[in-house]
């Protein structure tokens, strides 16, 4: 959780909001991370080490295509 936060104030210190979309989706995107965080730590184990990683690829999929929408309504601060 700490982690997650840290680099969330990396990340508005290092980018600037294109409109009121980019002031809010890094928050949302945070808010996904954590959600996510919490059923890793409270949910039940994967039935198999090939659900672990088809679960794990699939979540790395959509966590990069929303990091890269996150991405495009900021730009860097100069």
């Amino acid at each position: 959780m700490t982690l997650v936060l840290a680099g969330l104030g990396i990340y508005l210190s290092a980018a600037r909001a294109k409109g009121m979309i980019g002031r809010i989706w890094p928050f949302v995107l945070a808010a996904i991370l954590l959600a996510l965080e919490a059923v890793h730590l409270m949910g039940e184990p994967p039935a198999s080490g090939e659900a672990l990683a088809v679960t794990s690829l699939a979540a790395f999929a959509l966590l990069g295509a929303l990091a890269a929408i996150a991405d495009l309504t900021r730009t860097p601060a100069r």
